[in-house]
């Protein structure tokens, strides 16, 4: 909605309201975008992590793996 709102072309935009990391990563590589931007990390979470969502240990662990799938990919990630 707010795409068009402010008029801008949706054909290459996908927006995916997921906080799952894994789930996130998984449709990113059925996409091979060019960039990934998230927001936020705080609301991120690693299900191998059993600490809660925004707590220092996930806050890490999630930038680390956007870390190692942008270098891998050759993906920006913001």
């Amino acid at each position: 909605m707010r795409a068009n709102r402010l008029g801008i072309d949706r054909s290459n935009l996908f927006v995916l309201p997921e906080t799952d990391l894994d789930t996130i990563l998984q449709q990113a590589d059925s996409l091979a975008p060019n960039f990934v931007f998230i927001d936020s990390i705080q609301t991120m979470y690693d299900p191998q992590v059993t600490s809660a969502p925004g707590s220092i240990t996930q806050v890490r662990e999630c930038t680390m793996k956007l870390m190692q799938y942008a270098k891998g990919k050759g993906v920006s990630v913001v």
